[in-house]
């Protein structure tokens, strides 16, 4: 059986960390995901996704953090034009209704709640 130095005694996990961009050449990165390898199966396995500003929610529950309650704003000047359409892209995946019209190239804010164990995101 071939065994590597880095897998004697207390080593170190080992880590991979993928970058997103948008385009190709394109160095600033938008976000992570980072993965760590599993010795006992010899696989990759999923650990986290972080965004350039925030960290990227794996779950419904994200959406709202620990409090219960968060906003989310896309501002037409200053925000990604990708940015609000992968939002609501998301939400519909998640299972979660959006209520409130949204305007396409108008600036816009998002209020999220959970409420009897519900999540449900409406438009200011």
């Amino acid at each position: 059986m071939l065994r590597f130095w880095f897998e004697r005694g207390d080593a170190k996990p080992l880590l991979a960390r993928l970058n997103f961009t948008s385009r190709p050449g394109y160095l600033r990165p938008l976000g992570t995901a980072t993965f760590y390898f599993d010795r006992g199966t010899r696989r990759w396995e999923y650990l986290a996704s972080e965004g350039r500003l925030d960290q990227i929610p794996d779950s419904t529950d994200d959406v709202v953090g620990p409090s219960g309650f968060k906003s989310y704003s896309f501002n037409r000047y200053s925000s990604n034009p990708e940015e609000l359409p992968a939002f609501l892209e998301w939400l519909d995946w998640a299972g979660i209704p959006v209520t409130g019209e949204v305007t396409p190239g108008s600036s816009v804010t998002f209020t999220c709640r959970k409420s009897d164990g519900h999540i449900a995101c409406e438009r200011r």
